[in-house]
């Protein structure tokens, strides 16, 4: 072999080899990507599982003045899922069938309380500029639906966190499909026990002094001029 066919040979050799680290690089850039953005989705939905807490807190407390007849001019915030609007589109064949399944749900569900939550707002602004009967009805009721649907909520990210792999919603172990189907139970007590134990303490305790200018009672006003 004369110089100028090794010179050649060492050159694609060369060229060669430049190509497939160059491959390589790109295929491992694109797996680190992947694995962040799956790793990000999740992070999200710990944060919403988060707020998820604080939700319930706050109808908890509406359900409260819902009891003594009262109402109150808050809401709670809209639940934020930017990462998941934004990046899904990029990881989503990285991810299998469960994957999908279980984050398209639960973004759904994020929607819809976020939808109620609109209506909820414009009921309060109806009713704490005139008291009517049926608004006030319906503005418990959406308490007790979205209480029961933040429960909902919680569950299927706690099953999705538990098993990121393989969040299987079709193939559940038993004891999970179980848990599941007592949620809605489960929740329904605790809007009992809450309307209970509001009951417990007056109107006044339940407003508090450094409430006063916040909340409105308009109910009670009625309720003094029948």
């Amino acid at each position: 072999m004369d110089d100028t066919t090794e010179k050649i040979l060492l050159s694609l050799v060369s060229i060669l080899f430049g190509l497939i680290a160059g491959q390589g690089w790109r295929l491992t850039q694109t797996w680190w990507n992947n694995r962040k953005l799956k790793k990000s989705l999740l992070t999200e939905l710990e944060d919403i599982r988060y707020r998820l807490s604080q939700m319930a807190d706050g109808y908890a407390r509406s359900l409260q003045f819902y009891a003594h007849k009262a109402t109150h001019s808050t809401f709670p915030a809209k639940l934020s899922h930017p990462f998941y609007l934004k990046h899904y589109t990029d990881v989503f064949l990285k991810l299998n069938h469960a994957q999908r399944n279980s984050y398209e749900l639960i973004h759904n569900m994020v929607e819809a309380l976020n939808r109620v939550i609109d209506i909820e707002a414009d009921l309060i602004t109806k009713f704490t500029k005139e008291y009517d009967e049926d608004l006030f009805e319906k503005w418990g009721n959406t308490l007790k639906a979205q209480y029961e649907n933040i429960h909902l909520l919680w569950w299927h990210i706690n099953f999705h966190l538990s098993a990121p792999d393989n969040p299987n919603l079709i193939e559940m172990h038993p004891e999970d499909r179980k848990h599941l189907e007592q949620n809605t139970e489960i929740a329904c007590k605790h809007i009992i026990k809450i309307l209970s134990d509001a009951k417990k303490f007056s109107r006044e305790e339940l407003y508090g002094k450094y409430n006063e200018v916040v909340y409105t009672t308009k109910v009670k006003k009625k309720e003094e001029n029948d």
